[in-house]
């Protein structure tokens, strides 16, 4: 399974939740159903932006991103930095509450080009870098046991490259797909 804790949103254009056993089409895997998500492409001329956001606990995101089209090509690559010192789960009395932040970098590539009216090929590809601190209460009262330090780290990296062939006036969609 996917973990879906440290993915970002905001390259995301749609999601199809397909509930039951979808097998036929996505492999034995889907047996209890599958989640599609599709990222966006690029469009139109060269183009970019970059957005800043700031909040509570010090909470900072940053973002860019450059997309675009040129003949038959589409391209998108964006980068995103997210920090925040976070809260902590301690709140009783003998606890000593710490922040504990959160961090992800991320950055993701989507581009294709269609060869001709019935053959093209695409590629998404995903880095992310990231670690929580948690909190663990397995000594309530103080035994000088230091359960302060807790934090998880997690480098994923994935891609898929789609070759599509369309036969028959697009009446027999075929892709092969290759991912990691």
């Amino acid at each position: 399974g996917f973990d879906f804790s440290n993915l970002l949103t905001d390259d995301i254009e749609q999601i199809e939740v397909l509930r039951g056993p979808q097998s036929a089409i996505w492999g034995s895997d889907a047996m209890g159903g599958v989640i599609n998500i599709i990222t966006k492409q690029g469009r139109g001329d060269l183009n970019g932006r970059a957005h800043v956001e700031f909040g509570a606990h010090n909470y900072n995101k940053q973002s860019l991103n450059v997309n675009g089209t040129t003949n038959k090509s589409n391209y998108s690559l964006s980068a995103y930095n997210v920090y925040t010192d976070g809260i902590s789960s301690k709140t009783g009395e003998w606890d000593d509450p710490d922040n504990d932040s959160y961090k992800n970098q991320n950055v993701t590539f989507r581009g294709g080009h269609q060869f001709t009216d019935q053959f093209s090929l695409d590629t998404a590809l995903r880095y992310t870098q990231a670690k929580s601190e948690y909190d663990v209460n397995l000594f309530p009262i103080d035994s000088g046991i230091n359960n302060d330090n807790n934090y998880s780290k997690k480098r994923e990296r994935s891609g898929k490259v789609n070759a599509n062939l369309s036969l028959f006036d697009n009446s027999w969609k075929n892709r092969l797909s290759i991912a990691y």
